[in-house]
């Protein structure tokens, strides 16, 4: 586990909020994977576990919105989850190493990376991961709020960022309205915007 600068350009998630228990996240992730079998997913936790009710809960799920290979267009996958109610959000500072691009920006982040082989993977991840990553933030007196995973299909492993500087910007508008101007209804309106 280590501190580290991270690439980053800015990647764009299609995502739905919700509050309640982490632990049934996965029931969440389950419809959102039906949706786009082949793009990489992404949850954001905004709330400490151990000091907020469970109940209480903050958490956005989606994936990000890239070309899917050969099977799914931008367009289609678009087209798709906006009919299914989805929401769209700019996020920077959380992509992984070799996929930046030109708009490359350095952001501070504990990561640790874990191989999801089977439906148990992430359950063994949470249980083996977790510990450590909190003990590594308590230990360095890191300023972590929130806490990113990231799936990437096509590696089939799971990252887990924490960004240690500029927590906010991770906040979707319905948890932050500062964040207003990254989001949208519209990934067409988001996108535009950004240009």
């Amino acid at each position: 586990m280590q501190t580290r600068h991270v690439l980053s350009s800015r990647k764009i998630i299609a995502y739905k909020v919700y509050r309640g228990d982490y632990a049934k996240i996965y029931q969440t992730f389950a419809p959102i994977m039906r949706l786009a079998p082949y793009s990489d997913t992404i949850g954001i936790y905004y709330d400490n576990s151990g000091t907020v009710a469970r109940t209480r809960r903050r958490y956005a799920v989606g994936v990000v919105v890239e070309r899917c290979g050969s099977r799914m267009s931008v367009e289609e996958l678009v087209r798709l989850l906006e009919s299914k109610g989805f929401k769209f959000f700019c996020l920077e500072g959380f992509v992984l190493e070799g996929r930046g691009n030109s708009n490359i920006r350095l952001t501070p982040m504990v990561k640790a990376v874990f191989p999801i082989k089977s439906r148990l993977g992430s359950t063994i991840a949470t249980i083996r991961v977790y510990p450590k990553l909190r003990q590594f933030i308590q230990s360095h007196r890191l300023d972590a709020k929130l806490l990113i995973e990231y799936y990437c299909r096509k590696s089939r492993e799971m990252h887990y960022l924490v960004p240690c500087k500029n927590n906010s910007r991770y906040y979707v508008p319905e948890y932050s309205e500062r964040n207003e101007k990254y989001g949208s209804e519209s990934y067409e309106d988001l996108v535009y915007r950004e240009n």
